[in-house]
């Protein structure tokens, strides 16, 4: 691969590792879209850390593969993206070439992608992706309190009313039983052994039936 000819955004390790998917695909999605806004390739750490709350040991598990919860093939179908592993060899091309790749390594993180739009440097080398994020908490108190706005919200929102309309997880076992795509792909990644169904593939599950559902 002719590295030059390519510019590149990459970020290091940062707040979101060892933590919960929903905060992992934060992280990787900020990073993606500002790689997009820079029209940059997003290199990325294939290696994840399995947060101790979705692990069935109860502990940080690390060495997992991003390829077993996302068919990475196809996202780099989609946008401009590579794997960490496969621009490590910029220092080689240093050593076989006289013009040396140029790397601008950030030591803030706080540092816009309009502040890199003109930047020239083959490889921007972004700080750790920290703790910078709004949250947004939203209660319905209010509504409980107004019977004449919503006279019906207790009876909707009560247990036996809400397991009516609720599917669980099982609902879905096709998409990891073991005559599933993602089952026979993973057990090839990981040298012909089954992976496990883990807490990150549960929220996996989750998003794409989200994302399939009409409403």
């Amino acid at each position: 691969m002719n590295f030059r000819k390519g510019k590149y955004l990459y970020y290091g390790r940062g707040g979101d590792y060892c933590k919960g998917m929903n905060q992992y695909l934060w992280s990787f999605f900020c990073g993606l879209g500002q790689a997009m806004y820079l029209n940059r390739t997003f290199v990325m750490d294939l290696n994840l850390c399995l947060s101790a709350t979705s692990s069935s040991s109860n502990r940080d598990e690390e060495g997992k593969d991003f390829r077993f919860y996302f068919d990475f093939e196809h996202l780099k179908e989609t946008v401009s993206i590579v794997g960490e592993s496969e621009l490590r060899d910029w220092k080689k091309w240093d050593e076989e070439h006289k013009r040396k790749v140029t790397v601008k390594k950030l030591k803030a993180h706080k540092v816009t992608p309009m502040q890199l739009k003109k930047d020239k440097s083959t490889v921007i080398w972004s700080g750790r992706m920290d703790w910078d994020f709004d949250a947004l908490h939203v209660v319905r108190g209010a509504k409980a309190q107004n019977k004449q706005l919503w006279p019906h919200l207790d009876s909707d929102t009560s247990p036996d009313a809400i397991l009516t309309k609720v599917h669980l997880l099982d609902d879905y076992k096709e998409l990891w039983s073991d005559k599933s795509e993602w089952y026979n792909e993973t057990t090839m990644l990981n040298i012909r052994k089954p992976v496990e169904f883990n807490g990150y593939m549960r929220v996996a599950v989750d998003t794409e039936v989200r994302y399939r559902s009409k409403i």
